[in-house]
């Protein structure tokens, strides 16, 4: 198979705007598996997605009885967890205190659907042809951060690359590597694209993160992924589960 032509970014960019998921709202069944060192676990559960608004997230294991869920906005995050009897209700930046990464719901959404959280405007990206892949390198400023109450700064360098497939401009790889002396990377590979409705969606997801002697790994495959069908986004705490802020 011989490599891609060259394409200019700015068409690039555009090829990979027009062939993101577009929806309203997304859900899907998915099994999982998750390691960090040593330890590893297996689980189940359901993803429901609206729009630049809110991921829900349904956790199970093997018997299939909910063991926690979580909602995710723009400004909280929301925890429940049925084994320890205990809500968590927070801002967004636990997620970043967690990961170590500046990231924001959109940037989530984006990952967690095989879509670029920025794909406007040419100014920082670079093209290029990377073996059989086209490749986009961003060395700009990250300035996407958006949630009240965290301490992450906007305008921090964050250069990311991201990797398309030539056939369809799908995003088959992103990988996040902060700068400014520290040893962290974040990386996202989709494969197994299968049609939800009329559109491509990839079907096999895999994260890691990289912070210095740490490492995760979450790989998940989807099932039964629906577009544009109305969801419920239930939560509650239960008067009798110790509630915590933070």
């Amino acid at each position: 198979m011989e490599p891609p032509a060259a394409v200019g970014t700015n068409i690039l960019l555009q090829k990979m705007s027009d062939s993101g998921l577009a929806f309203e709202t997304f859900s899907a069944r998915f099994s999982a598996t998750y390691s960090e060192g040593e330890a590893e676990a297996s689980f189940s559960g359901t993803l429901r997605i609206r729009r630049d608004s809110i991921i829900w997230m349904s956790f199970s294991p093997a018997m299939g009885i909910e063991v926690m869920r979580a909602v995710i906005t723009r400004d909280s995050v929301k925890i429940l967890d049925r084994m320890h009897r205990t809500g968590v209700v927070t801002d967004f930046g636990y997620i970043r205190r967690w990961v170590k990464v500046p990231v924001d719901l959109d940037m989530i959404e984006a990952l967690i659907t095989g879509n670029c959280w920025v794909c406007s405007g040419a100014d920082g990206f670079r093209s290029s042809v990377d073996r059989r892949l086209y490749r986009l390198d961003f060395s700009g400023t990250f300035t996407g951060v958006d949630a009240p109450g965290d301490q992450v700064r906007d305008g921090i360098p964050l250069p990311f690359q991201i990797w398309l497939d030539p056939e369809n401009f799908k995003v088959v790889r992103t990988l996040v590597k902060e700068t400014q002396g520290k040893d962290r990377d974040m990386e996202a590979i989709y494969t197994d694209f299968k049609m939800a409705g009329e559109q491509t969606v990839p079907s096999g997801l895999t994260f890691r993160l990289r912070d210095a002697g740490r490492r995760l790994e979450l790989s998940l495959h989807y099932i039964r992924m629906k577009l544009d069908e109305p969801l419920a986004f239930p939560f509650s705490i239960p008067e009798d589960f110790t509630r915590v802020t933070e």
